[in-house]
């Protein structure tokens, strides 16, 4: 190959990977500024979601977000606080995001009295969602320590599957549940 070859090759590329860089930069940018509008498009109205953007990522073949201090109120139900939530999905898809939970989740009633507290050794989910409005949302959760007001439970595996057409708990929504832990493949 002769040197003039060589560095218009070298070039082409460096314009290429230059031209993915800024791409994917807006990208990141655009699926950081969604996050509340998905959030909400799961939740009946009224419901109120807050968090940190603490860390960002993952160039050049994920988008990777860290949430902090999640805290999701919804009206007549209570409220869900989390530790930390990462939010991985693929640059070139935009109806599916990866969600990894980290430490403890916290569910407290309307009145504020806790409901249950949650550990998970392995905390992933899938959340799909499309135009059609159609969403479904898979969790494979191993090594679980459920904490409640009278009683400490380990739950060796849980799997949760649900699909809607409209906001989760409606009468649109279908789900499933498998907590039996022997046989339970690993869905990530």
């Amino acid at each position: 190959m002769s040197s003039q070859r060589l560095i218009v090759f070298v070039l082409a590329l460096a314009a290429a990977l230059g031209a993915y860089a800024v791409w994917w930069s807006d990208k990141a940018e655009t699926v950081s500024e969604a996050y509340n509008k998905q959030f909400f498009a799961l939740f009946p109205q009224g419901t109120r979601i807050s968090y940190i953007v603490q860390d960002s990522g993952g160039f050049p073949f994920r988008i990777y977000h860290t949430l902090s201090h999640v805290a999701v109120s919804v009206p007549g139900y209570g409220k869900m606080s989390l530790e930390a939530v990462d939010l991985i999905h693929e640059p070139w898809t935009d109806n599916h995001m990866i969600i990894r939970f980290d430490g403890k989740v916290v569910r407290t009633d309307a009145e504020g009295a806790l409901v249950w507290s949650m550990t998970a050794e392995k905390n992933l989910a899938s959340l799909v969602g499309g135009p059609s409005g159609q969403r479904s949302f898979d969790q494979d959760m191993r090594g679980i320590v459920l904490e409640g007001a009278e009683e400490t439970r380990e739950i060796p595996a849980l799997q949760f599957h649900a699909k809607t057409t409209g906001w989760f708990g409606d009468n649109s929504t279908e789900s499933i549940i498998v907590t039996e832990a022997e046989g339970v493949p690993s869905l990530y």
